[in-house]
Order: structure tokens, then sequence, then C-alpha cells
């Protein structure tokens, strides 16, 4: 064997590799001679700012680095449109591709390049004026990205937007169109409003671009006045659904399109778009109190031919009031209310997904005490297929949380009441015909009322619905809506003793009953009475009589009423027993309770009166029978008297 075969093969492949290596050395050696000190610093910038991808994940190519690099004179604006492809598409492929352009251009897309002599002198800061060379409070930015020109809102007005430049016409995504002047230090839009760059002199001899007309367009421009004739001073803005977009926009839209600045008491301004919107776009006008949230928003028409509006402010800090001043429709928006009539600070908030969005969004009202009233209105950009949350806070907690659709926008209210240690949510109406049922808790024990209604099913069967008070503490009322269900079956009335758990009493009551009906509840945990607050037992509605007891003793007593009615079972007609008490009243003060049955009952069939005692000698005082037509006026009267050791009762009369 040949040991020294294999020193041999190195040495040839040595030698015929040592000329490759030392071509290569100088090519790298000219190649870094031919890489001028710009693109040396366009290398270092890529490798030290965006060697990752969006993901997080090293993409860092020195070969297409060194490419993207390769003819660049300025490595500012090739980074800039290099960072903006990656952001926007995650792709360091395309950002190499796309940004590797002549310098005198910067892609957009690959379909669209722009000028940078176009763009460039128009970055920095410009003041606003008016068409009369009065200065506004607006102060406007303009930046240049390879992603094209922003202009944003510093001053007064915050709100953003883009524009495309074609010549000295410029074109704003929001559809106001501008005339650049020969300098590029003045821009005349087609609002009447006047841009110049900072250290620029205003001429107001410059042409404006043609208005567009509504007709012609689909724009509009509109005008509101406002009035504050109220206790507070008030902020007036317009906006639109982008103004929802601002990530700054956390409980409440801080981001308008035009504001009236604060507005006293007292005084009345005018305000008008400071750009023209198409007729079909959502704009809404909001007032706000400063520092607070939305006291009020109002939804423009889109109409074209409606483009002037008045509106007045009255009323409290509190409950402050909107309308317009020529007694016009005000175009609320839809909304929630929360009415503060409680011991504790209350707040209201609204938990959405924006439209397109998978993130939700919260609104929420400034915190309130005793007497405030204040609305949550439906987000311009909430997409109402999808769930909404309402939630009620009331003493450091949340008292109410449920998910609501759209409908709830157009009549739920809901009140905080009690105190810090018994809060409570009730549900209030907006509707000032609706029929209402109060509860008064007058007595030593916890209560509650509730009320069953029906409504028919697709079959025709009643399917029962139940609305209920708090648990109520002595002194306190509540008062529920009761929604008009579609049967004819009577509503029951249940008041319960919550101390017990047992009911007191269930009173029917008709099916179309309208107004307010209130009721109370007397006595002790043992002994619970129930009644109208007018002092009735029974149903009041239809054609009745009446039947007076009254305690004139020195214990509880209280009055049975049995009587009949005529009910058809199987085609027959049967006379049925109905039974009323007035529960145990007592004797101090002369209370008393009228005991309400039909007018109509079964012929021939007595109506039998019994007075009872507690805790006396003989708790079967008294009893008598009437007849079935027996004389509503004057009114049956019967009464207890004496002790318990000597009970007795009758007729008043005696």
């Amino acid at each position: 064997m040949n040991v020294n075969y294999p020193k041999s093969i190195s040495i040839k492949l040595l030698k015929f590799a040592l000329p490759l290596l030392v071509m290569l050395f100088l090519q790298i050696a000219a190649n870094a001679q031919s890489y001028t000190q710009t693109e040396q610093n366009c290398f270092d910038m890529v490798q030290n700012k965006v060697a990752y991808d969006q993901a997080g994940n090293k993409v860092w190519n020195e070969v297409n680095v060194r490419n993207l690099c390769k003819g660049t004179t300025n490595p500012n604006t090739t980074i800039s449109c290099f960072t903006n492809v990656i952001n926007n598409y995650n792709d360091w492929n395309r950002g190499i591709k796309e940004c590797s352009a002549p310098q005198n251009k910067v892609v957009r897309s690959v379909e669209e390049t722009y000028d940078i002599a176009t763009y460039t002198p128009l970055r920095g800061n410009w003041d606003s004026y008016f068409s009369d060379g009065r200065k506004s409070n607006n102060i406007w930015a303009i930046t240049q990205s390879a992603a094209g020109l922003s202009f944003q809102g510093l001053g007064e007005t915050k709100t953003n937007f883009t524009a495309k430049i074609s010549g000295s016409n410029i074109t704003a995504s929001n559809n106001t169109v501008g005339l650049l002047s020969e300098a590029r230090n003045q821009i005349n839009w087609s609002d009447g409003t006047i841009w110049l760059k900072r250290g620029a002199t205003l001429s107001l001899n410059l042409p404006s671009p043609k208005p567009q007309t509504a007709a012609d367009t689909g724009m509009i421009t509109r005008f509101i006045t406002i009035k504050n004739n109220s206790a507070i001073s008030i902020i007036g803005a317009l906006i639109n659904r982008t103004s929802y977009e601002d990530p700054r926009n956390k409980d409440g839209i801080k981001s308008y399109i035009t504001s009236t600045g604060e507005i006293n008491a007292g005084y009345t301004r005018t305000v008008g778009e400071s750009n023209r919107f198409p007729v079909n776009e959502d704009l809404e006008l909001v007032f706000i109190r400063k520092g607070s949230g939305t006291l009020f928003k109002a939804a423009l028409p889109k109409n074209k031919n409606l483009t002037t509006f008045c509106y007045e402010v009255t009323g409290t800090y509190f409950v402050p009031y909107f309308k317009e001043c020529d007694g016009g429709e005000t175009y609320e928006s839809k909304y929630i209310l929360l009415r503060n009539e409680a011991g504790f600070i209350s707040a209201m908030s609204l938990t959405y997904y924006p439209l397109g969005g998978s993130t939700t969004k919260t609104f929420t009202t400034e915190s309130t005490t005793a007497g405030y009233q204040r609305k949550i209105y439906l987000p311009l950009d909430a997409d109402t297929s999808k769930p909404m949350t309402l939630n009620v806070e009331g003493g450091g907690r949340s008292l109410k949380a449920e998910q609501i659709s759209l409908n709830a926008f157009e009549k739920t209210c809901y009140k905080v009441w009690g105190d810090a240690f018994y809060p409570k949510v009730s549900p209030c109406s907006l509707n000032p015909s609706a029929r209402t049922i109060k509860l008064w808790n007058n007595s030593g024990f916890i209560s509650t009322l509730s009320v069953t209604y029906y409504d028919k099913d697709q079959s025709g069967k009643d399917v029962s619905r139940t609305v209920s008070t708090n648990k109520l503490q002595l002194t306190q009322t509540e008062t529920i809506e009761v929604p008009s269900g579609t049967s004819p079956t009577p509503i029951k009335v249940s008041i319960y003793n919550n101390y017990t758990g047992k009911l007191i009493t269930e009173t029917p009551v008709s099916a179309n009953f309208t107004g307010e009906l209130c009721y109370k509840v007397e006595g002790t945990s043992f002994a619970p009475t129930a009644a109208t607050c007018d002092d009735t037992v029974g149903d009041t509605s239809g054609e009745t009589r009446q039947i007076r007891f009254q305690n004139d003793a020195g214990y509880d007593a209280q009055m049975l009423v049995t009587y009949f009615v005529d009910e058809v079972i199987n085609g027959n007609k049967i006379p049925m027993l109905k039974t009323l008490t007035t529960g145990m009243i007592n004797g101090l003060g002369g209370k008393f309770r009228l005991v309400t049955i039909p007018k109509n009952t079964s012929k021939g069939m007595p109506i039998t009166i019994s007075l009872q005692g507690n805790a006396t000698v003989k708790n079967n005082v008294w009893s008598t029978t009437l007849s079935d037509d027996f004389a509503a006026s004057p009114q049956p009267c019967f009464k207890v008297w004496g002790t318990v050791l000597n009970p007795d009762g009758g007729r008043c009369n005696q």
C-alpha cells in the first residue's frame, strides 16, 4: 500500500482550488470597493432594524440586502419603504423586490409609484385659516411615507385622513378637493378653509377649487347652530365612523371632524363641517360636557336637502335636555338610559364588537351620583349581529350584566336605587303611556311583588311571562313596567313575604288594564297584609261593587268575603266559589279595607261576610250574608270593636 497516496491527492486538490479562492477573494474585494458608504449605511440599517419579520422570525439574507441597498441614494427612504412592506404584507422577499426601485420613485404598491419631489415639500405642520383670512384653532401635520400622504389634526380637530396629488390638485380620502399653490406652501380647500405651511405668507388671491354640488356628486355640507340655555358648558362635535377607529377613543369619542369648542351657558354658536361628506355616510352630532362622556347624540339624516339644523340645550348639570330649536325632529340616536336614584355612585357600560373586528370595545358613561341621568348610545361602528353586553355598576359591584340585542336601544331604561349596603337596579319605562305596577313596603319585613302575564304561542296556547320587583325593605317602593300580553287571560299580581317565603296575596287583574296600579304590604312577618295603595282588595277592573271593613277594636282583625261567579265547564254554567280576605289589620288609627267583588255574581247565591279576630277569646267574631243583588250604594260597611276579652262586630251603623 502506498501510504503517500492521500497526501498526494490533497496537494493536487490544493493546487486546483487555490486559484479559485484567490479569484473569489479578489471579487469580494472588488465588490466591497464598489459598494458606496451610502449603500453600506443602508445595509447596516436593514441589519440593525428590520432583520426580523412581523412574526419575530429572523429572515436576514445578506445577498438580498446587498441587492436592496445597491444603488440607493437615500437609505431612509429605502428603509421606510422596506419596513412598510414588511409591516403590511409580512413578506421579506416582496419588500426586497418592491423597494429596489430607482431612487427618484417610491413604490406604494406593485402597480403605483409617485415622485418624491411632488410630496417632499408638503411635509411638516400647516396652520388652518378661514376663507376671510382669520386664523382658526386647527393645525395639520402632513407626513409622507411609502404608504402615501397622511394628514393628522393636531389642534381643535383631531381627525386623520390621506390624500392623492395630481399636478396641483389634491383629492382627500374624505372627498374634499384642494388646490395646491405653485410654491407648494398653501392649500385652498373646496369647503372654504385654507391651509398654510409654517413660515409661509398667506395669499387670499389663490383660487379655490370649484365646490362640487350635492346634486352632482352626492356630497353634503351641514351647518348646526347650538343654543346653550342650560346650566352647564357644553362642547358640540361632528363625528363619523372613522372617528371610532382612533385608538385614543376608549370610553368615548374624543376625535372629531369638527368641533364648536366650549360653549358657555347663554351663548350660541354655529359649526359647519370642515369637510364635505357623502349624503349616505353616517354622521353624528355629539354633545359632551368638558371632562365627561357623551350627553347627547343626533344621527344626522341622509338627505341632501337637509343641511341646516338648530339644537337648544336646556336642563341642569344632572339632567340636560336637547331639542330642535324650531320644535322639529331632533334625530336622536338610539340609546339605553341610566337614572341614578341611589345613595351610591353608579355607571353603565356597553361592550360590543366593532364592524369587521374580532376584539371587543367598551364604552362607559361617566360615574353618576343621585339625580344624574345619562345615556349610552348605539356606537356607530357596532356590529349588531354579534353579542353586546350591558353592565350596570353601583356601590363598587356589578348590579346587572346581560346580553342585549339591537332592540334594547329602542326602549331600555334602568334606574339604580337603594343604599351602598343594599344596592338595587330596576327597569324603568321610557314610554309615558306604559302600564306599570308599584309596590310600597310599609311592613316590618322584606317583600317582593311579581306580575305574571300571558302571550299566545303559535299553537294558540298561553305562555306565561313574569316581571318582578327587587326585595324591598321598610318604606321602599318600586315601580315595574308590565308589557302588553297577547292573551286575554287575566294577569296575576302576587305579593310575597320574603322573611317566610310565603305568598301573602294573589290578585287577578284584567289583561288589558292601563295606567298604574299600586299595592302595599303592611303588618308584621307573622301577620302580613296586602292591599292596593288606596286600601282596596280584589280586582278593580270591569264592573264591580265594594264592601267596606274597618277595625275600631283593640286587636287585629280581618273580613272574609265569599261569593260565587258563573263559569262554563264542559258547556255547562256552574257557580264557582271565590274568597277574598282583607288580611289582619290592626285597630290603631281606625284602619279600613275595601273588598271589591264583581257586579254580577251568581244568581241566587248569597254573599257571606265573616269578621274574625286574632288572639281573642272568640276569633269568629260575627258573620252575615248579603243577597247576590245587594245595592252598591250606599256601600255596605262592617266593623269590629271591643277588646281581646270582649270582641264584637257588626254593621258600621250599629
